[in-house]
């Protein structure tokens, strides 16, 4: 993959992930702009919840290994 289709790939990526956030922004704000969520959320500053966030990065960087692989072993079957 040359540099063209990866700058491609990442200003997608960035793009997408701007738009959601602005959009998921959007939805959870009023017309006045104050929060729908009906409470405060509390805060949780211990290890178990930077441990959880751990946990849940690692398996998105798993699935993504994976996923990847699968995409270099069914290209390398198609060359073949």
């Amino acid at each position: 993959m040359g540099i063209g289709p990866a700058f491609v790939s990442g200003l997608l990526g960035g793009t997408t992930t701007t738009i959601v956030r602005s959009m998921t922004r959007r939805v959870l704000h009023d017309e006045a702009g104050h929060p729908r969520l009906p409470f405060a959320a509390p805060g949780r500053r211990g290890i178990g919840v930077a441990l959880a966030w751990a946990a849940a990065v690692g398996v998105f960087l798993a699935v993504s290994d994976v996923l990847i692989e699968q995409r270099r072993r069914a290209s390398a079957a198609l060359s073949s």
